[in-house]
């Protein structure tokens, strides 16, 4: 309701909702739902527009919905690796550099993602 988002703004002005706060504290959302898209390391199989698709449709019909990208590199990001390894980055907000799905999670979400939303071991 509008005293938990009035509690998340006065906490941080950084999360954009309560899902988003909830990533963080799971605390503050009950009824929080995941949707989990998985399909290896092989690019372009279309993981990331099925998932901003999927977060279009629970958009529509009045959900709060934000996205997060697990990648599986170690001790490095999208920035960082070679481009025939892993491809073009997306920039973000706060200067992060990620997998292109974070740029499409944005236009299709309607959202402003940061480095918070892009996960490697």
């Amino acid at each position: 309701g509008t005293g938990e988002a009035e509690h998340l703004r006065a906490a941080s002005p950084f999360f954009q909702d309560a899902t988003e706060a909830a990533m963080i504290d799971p605390a503050l959302s009950t009824n929080m739902k995941y949707v989990v898209i998985t399909g290896g390391t092989i690019s372009g199989l279309g993981k990331g527009t099925t998932i901003s698709s999927i977060g279009v449709v629970l958009r529509s019909h009045g959900l709060r919905v934000t996205a997060l990208k697990v990648d599986p590199y170690l001790n490095v990001d999208a920035g960082t690796m070679s481009p025939f390894e892993h491809g073009e980055v997306y920039v973000l907000e706060d200067g992060g550099e990620a997998d292109l799905d974070l740029g499409n999670y944005e236009r299709f979400l309607d959202l402003t993602l940061t480095s918070n939303h892009s996960v490697t071991s």
